[in-house]
């Protein structure tokens, strides 16, 4: 999930020592050369383009309106000191000066902010996507070797994961994980270790117990690089380990270490190391996802995590940046149609949809990423024009019923508020 944190139009994110010697230090400089020049008037008061202005408007506009504040104050004592009589128009014209870049630098930051965190959104939906393309890769490909001997694919023991994780049960989550690797990759021997409280703790082994020596040099080297390593990545005339890898999953620090020490040769290849790090990476991020759900999920059992997380997502970006999106709901009467297929077929990249189902009806919640009203109203028109084609407008009329909703209330609110709205 995207960290948001609102934005800061005062200052950079500099430090205040270097900041407040940046300015005196210019400041300074720019007095001094000014004397130098014209001790008269160091200032250039009498002068239609000063330096000072020069000074105000880089500062202004590369800090913010704090720095550009500061910079005036130092400059004000400055003309105190070598004029006899204050110049009042002078100070006013570069105070307005100084208030006019600030506002300038406020609004362009927050337009770069809002960039930075939809590009930082579509990478990590491509993340994603990435991870799921592997799996299903590999997947496909457990399946044509091996269906006829172990009819199982990866993603439905994926599922048992997400389901062993979603009912609290995380341990037996690293089971499922542990045992999809020993039974299909032959792991004989090998532990997956947690971070709590600064230390690694066991979570669950294969084979005999497996100990976590962190002067290792491989565990070492996994932590320092933060990427999967292997044997033949160290020195061995130097360097002895006694393990064959090493898996951490990092999340600003080490999170998740799994070490292995016997599995056929056959199998210890990149591919597959890179595959049991996708998977532990995967039931990582579930696991997080889920506790960071869970409040948000209390009495809303009928919605998926992952709608749950997106829609707190964009409500955060909402909320922080003013980027807009929209919720849309169809409230359908059940009929024979295969209505989920249709609206999916309608649906973007980014779009994402949940059903909900009720006795007498289906309701369809469909988040549109970056969408404003406008182009929700335009999806709405799209959509209902296929459906017609396949109702019929006096069916569709009686039938179907479609609300709007900005993301301005905290998503639970927001979901109960929806489902819970009449419909006629």
């Amino acid at each position: 999930m995207i960290r948001l944190k609102p934005a800061s139009s005062f200052f950079q994110d500099v430090s205040i020592k270097v900041l407040l010697g940046e300015i005196l230090v210019l400041t300074a400089g720019l007095a001094f050369a000014g004397y130098l020049l014209n001790p008269e008037d160091p200032f250039l008061v009498n002068e239609r383009t000063t330096y000072l202005m020069v000074l105000l408007t880089v500062l202004t506009l590369y800090y913010g309106l704090g720095a550009g504040l500061i910079a005036l104050f130092v400059s004000t004592l400055l003309i105190l000191y070598f004029y006899e009589t204050f110049p009042t128009d002078y100070f006013l014209w570069h105070a307005l000066l100084t208030l006019i870049m600030g506002e300038f630098n406020f609004y362009w930051r927050r337009h770069m902010e809002r960039a930075t965190l939809k590009t930082s959104y579509l990478e990590d939906k491509l993340d994603d996507m990435a991870r799921n393309f592997i799996l299903l890769k590999e997947s496909h490909n457990q399946l044509e070797r091996a269906y006829l001997i172990k009819p199982v694919s990866i993603r439905s023991i994926l599922y048992d994961i997400r389901e062993a994780v979603a009912r609290a049960e995380k341990k037996e989550a690293y089971r499922v994980l542990i045992s999809l690797l020993s039974t299909n990759f032959k792991l004989s021997r090998g532990a997956i270790y947690r971070r709590e409280d600064g230390t690694f703790i066991p979570v669950v082994s294969t084979g005999e117990d497996v100990q976590l020596d962190m002067k290792d040099p491989l565990v070492r080297k996994a932590i320092e690089e933060e990427r999967v390593c292997y044997i033949s990545m160290l020195d061995l005339e130097r360097e002895a380990s006694q393990y064959l890898a090493v898996i951490p999953v990092v999340d600003n620090r080490p999170e998740l270490l799994m070490v292995i020490k016997e599995i056929p040769f056959v199998s210890l290849n990149r591919d597959n190391l890179f595959l049991f790090y996708v998977l532990l990476h995967y039931l990582y991020k579930e696991e997080r996802v889920l506790e960071e759900m869970s409040p948000l999920a209390e009495g809303l059992s009928d919605i998926s995590v992952d709608f749950l997380k997106e829609l707190k997502t964009h409500y955060d970006l909402k909320h922080n940046l003013g980027v807009e999106s929209t919720l849309v709901a169809f409230y359908i009467e059940k009929s024979t149609l295969d209505v989920e297929e249709i609206v999916r077929d309608n649906l973007r990249t980014l779009d994402v949809i949940c059903e909900v189902d009720r006795a007498d009806r289906e309701i369809f919640l469909i988040l549109l990423p970056f969408a404003g009203m406008e182009d929700a109203k335009g999806f709405y028109k799209r959509l209902s024009r296929t459906l017609v084609n396949y109702m019929g407008i006096d069916n569709f009329t009686e039938n179907v019923n479609c609300r709007f909703f900005r993301l301005t209330e905290e998503p639970d609110v927001l979901l109960r508020d929806v489902l819970t709205l009449d419909a006629q």
